[in-house]
């Protein structure tokens, strides 16, 4: 989500904690997880980073040529990733609901 928030032009980290709330229809991500997702996605290439000149409190945010590669590279792998993680939710369900 962070790719592709990535893709409309550079962001802050706080409008992509914005959109991505938005997406899920009000679920949001752990601020401390999407930190370190953006700090990882940089050390790999994916985003370059850095401080607004004016507002040293936030961060820019933009997607790499190596970025979009990988994301297209993630649209190819995440139907099948999801698909698992169905089944292992679907499966967690049915447990919980045996003890209900």
């Amino acid at each position: 989500m962070v790719l592709a928030e990535l893709q409309k032009g550079r962001r802050y980290g706080k409008q992509m904690d914005q959109a991505i709330i938005h997406a899920l229809d009000g679920v949001g991500v752990n601020d401390g997880y999407l930190s370190t997702r953006l700090r990882k996605l940089s050390s790999l290439g994916h985003v370059s980073d850095y401080w607004d000149s004016d507002q040293r409190y936030f961060r820019y945010y933009e997607i790499t040529e190596s970025g979009l590669e990988y994301f297209q590279q993630l649209l190819r792998d995440l139907p099948e990733r999801v698909d698992l993680a169905l089944k292992v939710y679907l499966k967690f369900q049915s447990i919980i609901l045996k003890y209900e």
